[in-house]
């Protein structure tokens, strides 16, 4: 049995306006439940903004050790369970193509923080023929995309790449944005290699959800606090 050890960590302030961490309200005291990466005791505090954010975050060298390979993010399910997967997933193109012009055609879509390539594969089979989208997915580590995908997506792991790939028509963040260390230059970097009237559409772990307010306050969400940074 590996016991968890602490890992190096920061002190950051409000990663969207800016604020500093000792003016904000400490919202949730807890530790990484779900992976148990490490030993730390991490604080979720809230800033006047209205962001929730962890405040002593985990240094850039400690990604390894808060995605391990049993991430869920990385996890190829089976059976009813990928099924239902597969499904939410195309639902969740389909809605965002009735966002988009009706005159123009979507010729490119980004899935930001793909982990293993499931959302893609899902779209990728309900779009086979001509006049399909160009498919892009990113993610730091591309190590649980299996090969046959890699074969049929552009995949990459280098964020300037991603911007060098644009300009895109759609680009999706399924439960990542919260994982992101600076999202609004993320955000603004991706704005300059959009199409016009493209679309965004961010999914994230809200404070205002039932799992936020079922759950006891250290245990919500899981909770893999070491990798999510911040609730909006």
């Amino acid at each position: 049995m590996t016991v968890p050890v602490v890992i190096n960590t920061e002190v950051v302030p409000c990663p969207v306006c800016g604020g500093v961490s000792i003016e904000s309200e400490l919202t949730i005291s807890t530790q990484d439940f779900s992976f148990e990466t490490c030993a730390n005791k991490f604080e979720y505090v809230r800033c006047e903004c209205q962001v929730t954010y962890l405040r002593n975050r985990p240094l850039p060298s400690e990604l390894a050790s808060i995605y391990p390979d049993d991430y869920s993010g990385y996890k190829r399910r089976q059976g009813i369970v990928a099924a239902v997967r597969r499904r939410n997933f195309f639902s969740k193109y389909t809605a965002a193509l009735k966002e988009t012009s009706p005159t123009s055609q979507v010729q490119s879509v980004l899935d930001f923080g793909c982990g293993n390539g499931e959302f893609l594969s899902a779209v990728l089979s309900k779009n086979a023929g001509e006049g399909k989208p160009e498919l892009t997915g990113y993610d730091f580590s591309l190590s649980s995309v299996p090969a046959n995908l890699l074969q049929k997506v552009n995949f990459v792991d280098d964020f300037d790449a991603v911007i060098a790939r644009g300009p895109f028509d759609l680009v999706f963040f399924n439960q990542v944005i919260e994982h992101l260390p600076d999202p609004i230059m993320t955000l603004s970097k991706l704005r300059d290699s959009m199409s016009s009237g493209s679309i965004i559409l961010i999914e994230t772990p809200s404070l205002t959800g039932f799992d936020f307010r079922l759950s006891p306050r250290e245990r919500w969400g899981g909770v893999a606090c070491s990798a999510a940074l911040r609730s909006f």
